[in-house]
């Protein structure tokens, strides 16, 4: 725990035991046995208590009311303190088109340099830039694991988006999307929707990158694709 968590911890340690020898006073008057008790000896150590709901309290109510440029500052101040490259820790959040893109690139993990300019290479025959048509980000944000805040910051992404499709790399960010555990050959190709988000999903580029033969059915799924936006090829 770090150390201004250990401060919080005592201070609300400190606040609920008050707060415990308070009630056991007023119940004490209110009975009128006004039996005398030596009420910091009696009372319970809250220390766990005030551990576990630190550990547990968050910044997420916060993140409803954040516009996109508010959702960036959380995010470098939750995860990038110790960070010298705002402008990377930036591009890791997510970068692209914030208003209403066509396409949402979504991955499990943030994409290599590499793999980026795969992904524009391929988007490049439907006629869509990956920063001036589409939105990319991930669902890690360059953090070692995925977790519960970080599904939330993507779900305010997606919200303050409103993308007109969700292109899903992978296996990971396509069982997020689709709630289950999928066999990302089956499911490529397939429609499917995510709060109320037309979706696709496809290999992931690192995956294409090391089996050359999955370039022909990424391209079958950008075709798919083309056709739900009604793209000419």
């Amino acid at each position: 725990m770090s150390h201004d968590n250990e401060i919080k911890k005592r201070n609300l340690s400190n606040a609920l035991k008050d707060c415990w020898i308070l009630t056991q006073r007023l119940e004490n008057c209110l009975s009128e046995k006004n039996q005398y008790n030596n009420w910091n000896k009696d009372c319970p150590d809250f220390t766990k208590t005030a551990e576990k709901l630190i550990n547990e309290s968050s910044d997420i109510p916060e993140l409803n009311f954040c516009d996109m440029t508010k959702l960036k500052q959380l995010f470098l101040k939750n995860y990038c303190l110790d960070s010298e490259d705002e402008a990377k820790d930036l591009h890791n959040f997510g970068f692209g088109k914030e208003n209403n893109p066509k396409v949402l690139c979504l991955s499990e993990n943030v994409l290599t340099e590499e793999e980026e300019n795969f992904l524009m290479a391929w988007l490049k025959p439907l006629k869509l830039d990956l920063y001036l048509d589409t939105y990319c980000t991930s669902l890690t944000k360059a953090q070692k694991k995925r977790t519960q805040e970080l599904d939330d910051y993507f779900l305010q992404q997606l919200k303050l988006i409103k993308p007109d499709l969700i292109f899903s790399l992978g296996k990971g960010a396509t069982d997020f999307l689709s709630n289950e555990d999928i066999n990302i050959k089956e499911q490529r190709g397939k429609f499917y929707t995510f709060d109320g988000v037309v979706c696709c999903s496809t290999f992931n580029p690192s995956q294409v990158l090391q089996d050359k033969t999955l370039k022909r059915p990424v391209w079958k799924d950008l075709q798919c694709l083309a056709k739900y936006l009604k793209i000419s090829l």
